[in-house]
């Protein structure tokens, strides 16, 4: 064996160890965080749109602080949901800390498509993967109600 081919070896070695380390080491913590609130009232006759805040119960990693991942529970809320926002506000989201520490965002609405209430509601999770449901620990664990009123 040359030389040149024991360096080669002992790189291919090193390439393989280096592919095989556990990914968990590389994901970044995403946190634990919450909905400050149960339910959020939208009167489309006086707004068109509201605020959606969180709060984390466990911090994350700095890379990823102010971003949120959030789930439509599609079988609580009403058929054809997302006609009404003109952001939908579902999967990832980057808010705004509020001086009190908890984060937030404007979410604007179609008003004037609103002409039946029309539920929404989110859920939040232990991590990021919400292809897992039934997964212990990623199941959902806070709700969020969003009722939009329509014009009287």
């Amino acid at each position: 064996i040359t030389m040149r081919q024991l360096l080669y070896g002992l790189l291919a070695l090193a390439l393989v160890a280096c592919n095989t380390k556990d990914d968990d080491q590389f994901k970044a913590d995403g946190g634990t965080y919450a909905f400050k609130q149960s339910e959020i009232i939208v009167n489309t006759s006086e707004t068109d749109s509201f605020r959606l805040e969180a709060y984390y119960i466990d911090e994350p990693d700095a890379s990823l602080r102010g971003t949120f991942k959030f789930r439509v529970n599609e079988e609580l809320s009403t058929p054809d949901w997302e006609h009404y926002f003109v952001v939908v506000p579902f999967g990832y989201m980057i808010m705004e800390e509020a001086e009190d520490g908890t984060f937030f965002s404007d979410i604007s609405i179609w008003s004037d498509k609103v002409d039946k209430e029309v539920v929404v509601v989110l859920d939040t999770f232990l991590g990021y993967d919400d292809t897992a449901i039934d997964i212990d620990g990623n199941s959902p664990i806070n709700e969020l109600t969003i009722r939009l009123l329509p014009t009287e």
